[in-house]
């Protein structure tokens, strides 16, 4: 693995945007890149949640037929899901080092990163597999990242649980119980992740209803802040 930490020199500040389902992490990443291909001479790419390659494609219709944010699985297999999930998005990354090799400056920015493998899989994990060595399995995520590392910035979206209930209500047309239960964990385990992992540099934004533009607007200040001290 230490070799594999060399694979990529570091030419890119990599900032992802971490969250639960309908917190507007989709709608932040549209409105930063925006903002980006507004500014003069910036280099910068967008790593989606999931790819437009074949193992992209593949996840998305097996999502359709269950939701992302469910632990309901007739057959849990999450250690497989977590290798898919992650291979599409290396792929993405992998892909954007080489066709920015040459670059000497460039800003990545994730619709989710390493985090969200950290809480919605661990979770999953831990569900299936009980009784079981559970740091193994954090490092074992953790490893499969190595190559890339972690994120130079995150920004967490957060919600309160009754936003969320209504967001993808209107999206989806029901939530169960269960499934917020689940959305509830997932968002205990981000906060607890930055809390116990100070190395991390992140920003907390809270989305509620109505308050997106406030969200927005810290966002953008701290892309501000990292193009004028990281990349100019």
């Amino acid at each position: 693995m230490r070799k594999l930490e060399k694979i990529f020199p570091k030419n890119y500040f990599w900032i992802s945007i971490e969250g639960t389902d309908a917190v507007g992490k989709t709608s932040l990443l549209n409105e930063i890149g925006t903002f980006l291909r507004n500014q003069r001479k910036i280099n910068f790419a967008i790593i989606k949640e999931f790819s437009n390659s074949a193992l992209g494609y593949l996840i998305q219709e097996i999502i359709k037929e269950k939701k992302f944010f469910s632990l309901e699985n007739k057959i849990p297999r999450p250690l497989s899901e977590t290798l898919i999930l992650c291979a599409d998005f290396i792929y993405q990354f992998e892909k954007l080092l080489f066709e920015y090799s040459k670059t000497k400056k460039l800003l990545i920015i994730s619709d989710r990163g390493i985090h969200s493998f950290l809480t919605y899989q661990w979770l999953r994990i831990r569900r299936t597999y009980r009784n079981r060595d559970f740091i193994f399995f954090k490092r074992w995520i953790k490893n499969l990242f190595k190559p890339i590392g972690f994120p130079d910035f995150t920004f967490l979206l957060i919600s309160p649980l009754s936003d969320i209930k209504e967001r993808i209500i209107e999206r989806d047309g029901s939530i169960t119980e269960e499934e917020l239960n689940f959305i509830q964990k997932v968002q205990n385990e981000y906060l607890k992740i930055f809390k116990e992992n100070q190395t991390t540099m992140h920003l907390i934004l809270e989305n509620r209803n109505g308050k997106f533009e406030l969200v927005k607007e810290k966002a953008i200040e701290k892309i501000k802040e990292i193009l004028k001290e990281v990349l100019s």
